[in-house]
């Protein structure tokens, strides 16, 4: 039986404005709720390209013909350059699912990423290779991912784009290690999986990159109040944050380590958020820098309740991760109090040249507006395309330390990290700004 996905876009908002990471330990990668469990039976489904992009995409069980998969060693660094590239996209589409679409963010988004990665395929030159692409649902389920690999859907892929969440991502990584294709992650931010894993490339930053990013932007803004950073507890991952965050003081030169506070809360230990005195915190006459790396909506809430009641006639940046802007329980007055800053891979500035265009060509194809998650598929799409027209199947072996693949100011700039020998040991895109909430929005700060 053939189901139908129709694309659900939504309008811009006020603060939905970035896309969520995935679920992992909290020491690698912000996580999102888990999803429902998809009952069984558990089938593969295969979502079928059409030949217009206007098209409804029909999605049928159908497994298409194992490839070979000869290993190519690492120290053969010939260009693998084809006529046809072979590329699969492995999300959580609950496609199963009449009502996904409606009821499943996770769906929603995994379909609005699809569709805009494709579109970056749509207006090809006569020269240029040619890419199929198959799409593949995982359910977000590690069980359907298994029979997916077992029907031997992902081999001869050059290039594998996804999954999400961290346990899947992990069984694909292994996957490819020894095998000519290339996983391409634009959810999972673990830095775990691309170490010594040069098949792994990771296009979602990870959680060190964003406090790096906060990290160079107060750096790089002078103020007499050096950040305080609030921790929820002192389990391993709170103490991983800390850990990151002293070793960038402590490389400081001794004259310029100032007043850098770590301030942890832990109701299960009787340090409870209401037990801390916030206002002795505060400076006067100073804009003071408090940093909160939580994902947790419920906790963030308090705690901006908290620094808001101590606020008095003190002046407050906060700094947060970019979930934030995905919050719809916590009131626009707090983001405009606390004068919020957030880190961000994905900002869509409306005003961009480059975004206008991006829209008007995703209204043309899909008759929906351009969403965030449909404008990250874009430019991962236009990463893919133009990395393997350039350098062919194994391009992640001849990128360098800030490879660029498109002028786009939103597309990938990658962290790459090498081995003495010269052996890739990661890859990871470092290309975040931090929006600052004006008026109802996030807009890049400076």
């Amino acid at each position: 039986m053939v189901l139908i996905l129709v694309g659900l876009s939504s309008c811009f908002g006020s603060k939905k404005t970035t896309l969520p990471l995935p679920e992992s330990p909290r020491t690698e990668e912000p996580a999102l709720p888990e999803d429902p469990e998809t009952p069984e039976p558990m089938d593969t489904l295969v979502l079928q390209e059409l030949d217009t992009l206007r098209a409804p995409v029909p999605v049928v069980d159908q497994a298409t013909e194992p490839h070979s998969d000869a290993a190519v060693p690492e120290e053969d660094m010939t260009r693998m350059y084809k006529d046809e590239y072979a590329l699969t996209v492995l999300l959580p589409f609950f496609a199963n699912d009449s009502t996904s679409l409606a009821t499943n963010r996770v769906a929603a988004w995994s379909l609005d990423f699809y569709l805009g990665f494709k579109l970056a395929f749509a207006n090809l030159q006569p020269s240029d290779p040619h890419f199929t692409i198959q799409v593949l649902d995982t359910r977000a389920n590690d069980a359907v991912l298994q029979r997916i690999i077992d029907k031997h859907l992902l081999e001869g892929q050059d290039v594998i784009v996804g999954p999400y969440r961290t346990s899947l991502a992990t069984t694909v990584a292994e996957y490819v290690q020894d095998r000519p294709t290339l996983l391409v992650s634009p959810y999972s931010a673990s830095t775990r999986l691309g170490n010594s894993n040069p098949h792994y490339l990771q296009l979602n930053p990870s959680l060190e990159a964003h406090l790096r990013s906060i990290w160079d932007f107060l750096r790089q803004n002078s103020s007499r109040s050096d950040p305080i950073v609030l921790l929820h507890g002192r389990d391993a991952g709170e103490l991983a944050k800390q850990n990151i965050w002293s070793t960038w003081v402590d490389s400081l030169p001794a004259l310029d380590r100032k007043r850098y506070l770590f301030v942890s809360f832990d109701e299960a230990a009787g340090m409870e958020l209401e037990e801390i005195q916030v206002d002795s915190l505060l400076q006067s006459d100073v804009i003071n820098h408090l940093v909160f790396p939580s994902w947790d909506e419920s906790m963030v809430q308090a705690m901006m309740s908290k620094v808001s009641s101590g606020l008095l006639d003190k002046q407050v940046r906060l700094f947060g991760l970019p979930q934030w802007m995905d919050f719809d329980r916590i009131a626009p007055s707090y983001f405009n109090s606390l004068n919020v800053h957030v880190s961000s891979a994905d900002f869509l500035n409306e005003s961009d040249p480059t975004i206008r265009r991006l829209k008007t060509s995703y209204l043309a194809a899909y008759a929906n507006p351009l969403t965030i998650q449909a404008a990250w598929g874009f430019h991962c799409g236009e990463f893919v395309r133009e990395s393997l027209v350039r350098d062919g199947a194994l391009f992640h072996r001849y990128l360098d330390q800030g490879s660029k693949r498109s002028a786009n100011r939103l597309a990938p700039k990658l962290m790459v990290i090498r081995e003495p020998n010269g052996t890739l040991n990661r890859i990871e895109n470092r290309n975040i700004q931090i929006l600052k909430f004006v008026d109802g929005r996030m807009v890049p700060a400076k």
